[in-house]
């Protein structure tokens, strides 16, 4: 069963804008996913997350964030990062 929906100019042009800037907003997501590397420093954690050292420290480490320790070096996934948030949307 095919069902024709006829459409008109204007609509059909603000329509393609529309997807056009979703397309456009999720690829500048992405870049900025991919610009960090895979395991951050606590430093570039926070500003993945967009909070502050002691917010992280503080709130989201002791909520669960985990944390890969070796020696001095402390570092946290980037996707640990986005489960985390993930963990907390609603």
């Amino acid at each position: 069963m095919d069902v024709m929906v006829s459409l008109t100019d204007d609509f059909s042009s603000q329509l393609l804008q529309q997807f056009k800037d979703t397309a456009t907003e999720a690829v500048k997501e992405l870049n900025i996913v991919n610009s960090y590397p895979e395991y951050l420093t606590i430093k570039q954690a926070a500003e993945f997350l967009n909070c502050s050292r002691s917010t992280l420290e503080r709130k989201y480490i002791p909520a669960g964030l985990k944390v890969i320790t070796i020696g001095s070096l402390r570092r946290i996934s980037k996707q640990e990062c986005i489960d985390f948030y993930e963990k907390f949307d609603y």
